[in-house]
């Protein structure tokens, strides 16, 4: 159980690992600009996609990029997996579908939770000190307003762990990735339990883990906020 679990742990570590960092660089700017430009038309398109993000299920994206990318124009294979030791292009080819399917929710959270939190930072007394001392939007929008809002977002990308670790069992089974969401399904199917057992303490432990290194990014972000010695 421990080894096939351990085999299929680095597909999966790294479809997760490039779906969580698509999503923040993809949320991060864009719920940025959409923060500081409100009401325009990008800010409309934010607002829009995200809502469709959030609205669409992974299975239904997943088929519609397959249908079109890998069957109408053949960019992208629709499915399968090698290991990028031994085909690094091929690799980054078969990570392309899953990684959007699998980060586009997470996309749409984040987007949207950016520019809820700039929007609120950008409001506070200290940011109208900041202009009248003349410093320039840039520096107040990317060092002093963004690292104030960034708590909030990283709340939601800890929380988000778990469903990443959920939608592996939908993408992998869609993409044929050979991770451990398929293992799982494949062991519900074959009412393998010990296996099934297995993924769920992994998906518990790798849960505990995102929310420590959440509260640890906490104390970075601002380093007054200190645990009591007491």
């Amino acid at each position: 159980m421990l080894q096939a679990i351990w085999q299929r742990l680095p597909v999966t570590a790294e479809l997760g690992v490039c779906s969580l960092l698509l999503s923040l660089a993809l949320a991060l700017p864009l719920g940025i600009y959409s923060a500081t430009h409100r009401n325009s038309w990008i800010d409309w398109l934010v607002n829009i996609t995200s809502l469709l993000g959030t609205a669409v299920p992974g299975f239904v994206l997943g088929l519609l990029l397959i249908l079109f990318f890998a069957v109408s124009i053949r960019i992208f294979p629709p499915g399968g997996y090698v290991s990028f030791n031994e085909n690094a292009s091929g690799n980054i080819r078969d990570l392309i579908l899953p990684m959007i399917t699998l980060a586009a929710g997470s996309v749409a959270a984040n987007m949207r939770q950016v520019r809820a939190s700039m929007i609120e930072v950008l409001g506070q007394d200290y940011i109208r000190t900041a202009r009248a001392k003349g410093i320039s939007e840039g520096k107040i929008y990317y060092v002093h307003a963004l690292r104030n809002a960034l708590g909030p977002v990283l709340t939601i990308v800890g929380l988000q762990v778990g469903s990443i670790l959920a939608g592996t069992f939908v993408v992998e089974t869609i993409f044929l990735w050979p991770g451990v969401g398929q293992l799982a399904v494949n062991s519900i199917l074959s009412k393998d339990y010990p296996v099934v057992q297995g993924v769920i303490l992994l998906s518990a432990f790798s849960y505990m883990l995102a929310n420590l290194l959440v509260d640890i990014g906490y104390v970075l972000l601002n380093p007054q906020m200190r645990f009591d010695k007491r």
